[in-house]
Order: C-alpha cells, then sequence, then structure tokens
C-alpha cells in the first residue's frame, strides 16, 4: 500500500461495445489541491493529433469501432425498388467513389474538401444521409479512392451524379470525354448489404487491410459521422458476479480473447451477448446504441474541418 494519499487503487472496468466486451483496471488519478478526480481511458490518445497517412494499429482500432457502431445503430427499413416495383429490406450500403481520369496534381487534401466534403453535404442535403464512415485509399494507379458506408439508402444514379458533379470541378470528366468520348463515367460503385451476419467484420477486413508499397494518403485517412465519434461508453465497476461472468466466457471463448497491455477483449456477437449477459446490462447497451442512432447529424455542415 502506497504511502501516497493521492493514490486510489486501480477500478476493474467491464465495457460493453459492439462486437465486443472490454476489460481494464481504469486508474484515477487525484491531482494536488484539486477534488475532483480525472479517471483514464485505457484506450485513449496519449499524444497530440497528426496525420501519418497510414493506418496505424491506433487508427485501425478506431475505424473498427466505428464500422462495428455503424452496423449495430442501423435499423431495417422498406425500399421500393423503381425497375420491379417491389420492395426490399435495408440497413447498410457499401460504396466507392473513383477518379475517372488521372490525379495529375490534384492534391488528397483538395480532393477531400473540395469534392468528399461537398458530396457528404449533398447528401445530407437531399437524402438527409444520417450515420456514415468513410476511407480513403491509395489505387495501384496512383489515383485516390473512397469506400463509403451508411446507413442512409441513396439512389444509385443520384451517387453517381453527385460524384461526378463534383469531378467536373477539377476537370475529370472533361478528360475522361475526350478519352472516352462520353460524359458519363461509371465512377461509383454501389452494394446494398442485405445479410449483416457477418457484415461488421467483412467490412472491418475491407477497410483496415494493409497498403504495402502504396504512397501514403495525405491528411485523414477515414472518418466518420459525429454520432459514432461518441466518448459515452457502457461501462460498469465489475463485482464478483460480474469476474464469474467473465471467467465463464474466457473459458468458452478461449481462442477469441486478445490481451493488450492495457485490457482484454472477448468478441461476443449480440446474440451472445443476449445469452449471457444480464437484462439489465442489454437494457443499458440498447438505451446507448439507440442515443447514437437519435443524435446522427441530418442537417446541413455549416462549417467542414479539414480532411
Amino acid at each position: 500500500m502506497t504511502g501516497n494519499p493521492n493514490y486510489i487503487p486501480p477500478i476493474p472496468v467491464m465495457q460493453i461495445r459492439p462486437g465486443c466486451l472490454l476489460c481494464y483496471d481504469q486508474r484515477v488519478y487525484i491531482p494536488p489541491r484539486k477534488e475532483s478526480t480525472i479517471p483514464i481511458d485505457p484506450l485513449a490518445e496519449s499524444t497530440p493529433k497528426f496525420y501519418t497517412g497510414k493506418m496505424n494499429e491506433k487508427a485501425k482500432s478506431k475505424l473498427r469501432f466505428s464500422i462495428n457502431l455503424l452496423v449495430e445503430q442501423a435499423k431495417w427499413k422498406e425500399i421500393l425498388n423503381p425497375a420491379t416495383g417491389k420492395f426490399y429490406k435495408f440497413k447498410i450500403n457499401f460504396i466507392t467513389l473513383t477518379l475517372s481520369a488521372k490525379q495529375r496534381e490534384v492534391s488528397d487534401r483538395t480532393i477531400k474538401n473540395l469534392m468528399l466534403a461537398p458530396w457528404i453535404r449533398n447528401m445530407r442535403d437531399v437524402y438527409k444521409l444520417r450515420s456514415y464512415v468513410w476511407r480513403a485509399e491509395r489505387q495501384k494507379n496512383g489515383n485516390i479512392h473512397f469506400h463509403f458506408s451508411t446507413d442512409t439508402y441513396i439512389p444509385y444514379d443520384a451517387i453517381r451524379d453527385a460524384w461526378n458533379f463534383q469531378q467536373a470541378k477539377f476537370h475529370f470528366i472533361d478528360e475522361f470525354r475526350n478519352r472516352n468520348n462520353s460524359e458519363f463515367p461509371n465512377s461509383t460503385d454501389v452494394h446494398s448489404v442485405q445479410s449483416v451476419a457477418n457484415l461488421a467484420s467483412y467490412m472491418v477486413k475491407y477497410m483496415c487491410k494493409d497498403e504495402k508499397g502504396l504512397e501514403s494518403i495525405e491528411g485523414k485517412v477515414w472518418d466518420c459521422s459525429s454520432n459514432l465519434k461518441t466518448s459515452e461508453r457502457v461501462a460498469m465497476v465489475m463485482g464478483e458476479a460480474d469476474f464469474r461472468l467473465i471467467n465463464k466466457l474466457y473459458e468458452k471463448f478461449e481462442n477469441r480473447v486478445k490481451k493488450t497491455d492495457n485490457c482484454t477483449i472477448i468478441p461476443i456477437s449480440k446474440n451472445e451477448m443476449l445469452q449471457y449477459l444480464p437484462r439489465s446490462y442489454i437494457e443499458m447497451y440498447n438505451k446507448w446504441i439507440q442515443s447514437v442512432y437519435d443524435a446522427a447529424p441530418i442537417s446541413r455542415i455549416k462549417r467542414v474541418k479539414s480532411l
């Protein structure tokens, strides 16, 4: 036992996150001459932000969290297919936005700030875009392109036309027309993902893949809607029953358990959560997910930060 009067023993905490349970010791420091305590998040940033243009492990961890949260808070909806006149179920789409000509001297930042950001604003203004995640990647031809996933249904032709409008500002459409004698490049690819059993893990694998041998991206390599950046978590101080629960899950899912220097991660599906976690924990978790959904921005962005 330390003689430091400001020392408080670590507090065992369990977080319930989309797709996993996170267990760690939360350390609390009481600064001199202050009454308040400062909890330390085991996954919080310890260094100032700067962009390397590559996906390091911390960036991958944050992207995984945002993707899992995007999928978890998304709701099923019925969408009319105008071609068939039939309704189909929609929850998440997966969009790819590419350049229709060589990127040339147009910088990555310019494309993100003056093409991608206005395209997102347009989708929000016209189609009430809600929660989303995007990831910038370098193609082998040197061009930047974007993977974009959202829980908002947007017609394919609207996505393509709005993106081509942004491309036209930097003459990518002119160059395409000169080369192909057409003004309508197929610059977008859209998939409505109807089977979401393993959707989050598929998207994480796709968006977090390494880019060995490819040039770094200038500025941000990914971002998401503000509601997916929430700092709120479903967390509780662990009691005796919680330790028994974690030991039970550890024995049952031992091959899944991941340990880091700061925490232990137990991947677990929603059905497994319903099976093993107390009802009160599930209710807290569902309330949190609903709050993330309700916080999705649906009005016009008045100011766009540098990407």
